[in-house]
């Protein structure tokens, strides 16, 4: 129960044939079946790429040198999904003192990280707002914000013209280039796609099928053809 609590498991790993256990906790949280055993390769493929190096290094220090690590880093799930976690290692010795095992645990921090990094961004963008910078700057963080806390999003900013009556050109950070510009200089109105209704009638809309939707109806092929 408190483990569950926690959102803490164990797990260890025989230097021997390099087999790793994971106790049932630690296997949901990497969206696998309690009761498996994962490969060695299959347990460092989760690990985020930009942690892997530092990672392999703490324990390979672990194994060698027999030095405990506390680590918080990143790893990617069996279903994708992006959690944060706290490892610590220790080294197990034999009679001989010689390592013959690494025996450690995970805890998932996923809601601590991404509270952590949105109060940094968020203080980011309001530093940027009171030191005058560019919107387009501030608008770009504001999208790095959202599509870090909901990494299944692609963010677009749209503005009007001075006219207040047409789209330009979005902001964007993963959105094709192609796309955002088909949409520039499009007149606003109730059946011009997602955005353009929402402007023009300053109200939230939500789409789930841009193929079927009426608002679409003009512009899905421009949508369909990019993703």
């Amino acid at each position: 129960m408190a483990s569950n609590l926690a959102q803490l498991g164990g797990w260890d790993l025989e230097l021997k044939n390099m087999q790793m256990t994971w106790s049932d906790e630690v296997s949901l949280l990497h969206d696998i079946p309690p009761g498996s055993l994962p490969t060695f390769d299959s347990a460092s493929s989760m690990i985020a790429p930009e942690w892997r190096d530092q990672m392999n290094k703490n324990l390979d220090d672990c194994i060698v040198y027999g030095k405990p690590y506390d680590q918080e880093f990143q790893k990617i799930t069996a279903q994708n999904r992006h959690i944060w976690v706290r490892s610590v290692a220790l080294p197990v010795r034999n009679k001989d003192g010689q390592i013959v095992r690494i025996q450690g645990a995970f805890q998932d921090i996923t809601k601590y990280k991404n509270l952590e990094i949105f109060n940094y961004k968020q203080s980011l963008i309001l530093e940027n707002i009171a030191s005058g910078a560019p919107l387009l700057k501030v608008l770009e963080e504001c999208i790095k914000l959202i599509e870090h806390q909901y990494p299944a999003l692609i963010c677009v900013i749209n503005l009007l013209d001075e006219s207040g009556q047409h789209l330009k050109s979005g902001i964007s950070i993963n959105m094709p280039a192609k796309f955002l510009d088909a949409l520039s200089g499009l007149k606003i109105g109730a059946d011009v796609g997602s955005c353009g209704a929402a402007v023009f009638e300053k109200r939230e809309i939500i789409v789930d099928d841009i193929a079927s939707n009426s608002l679409w109806e003009n512009y899905k092929e421009i949508a369909l053809k990019h993703g």
